[in-house]
């Protein structure tokens, strides 16, 4: 009997523990597609901010759609952070055709809508490479936790 009541408290702490997205760490925006991050899992603020359309693909593995995280939510260019198509938090709905900023919804860790128009903090694992043309370091980071 304690052998089972032992294994149950065992199993429930993997289970608890293996839903909890990866801890990242903090860094500034600046340094976010810096070489040094590359394959790290790391946490920046910013605004999300779809553009003038957003690309959903299953490349990855995952059903995913990219946005562009600002620095600033008046600035034009963004670094690419990809968010998952799936139920639950820190996700997003599939987005209909015709969709608008409205009717994007990206869900928090917390599970509630994130708003577009007020900064979040994205964790996430960024891959970085160099452009074999232009030279420019181009990155883009999976999201795991979506704060607000």
């Amino acid at each position: 009997m304690k052998k089972i009541l032992f294994l149950t408290i065992i199993s429930t702490l993997f289970f608890l523990t293996a839903c909890e997205p990866p801890k990242g760490e903090p860094i500034e925006y600046a340094k976010m597609c810096d070489a040094s991050t590359d394959g790290k899992t790391v946490e920046v603020e910013g605004f999300l901010d779809p553009g003038t359309g957003v690309y959903c693909s299953n490349t990855s593995g995952r059903m995913e759609c990219g946005f562009k995280l600002k620095k600033d939510s008046k600035d034009e260019d963004g670094n690419k952070v990809d968010i998952a198509i799936a139920s639950g938090a820190n996700a997003m709905d599939k987005l209909e055709r015709g969709y608008t900023l409205d009717t994007i919804n990206i869900r928090g860790n917390d599970g509630n809508k994130i708003d577009l128009t007020k900064k979040v903090k994205v964790t996430g694992k960024v891959r970085s490479t160099t452009d074999s043309v232009s030279k420019n370091v181009v990155c883009h980071t999976k999201v795991y936790k979506i704060e607000q």
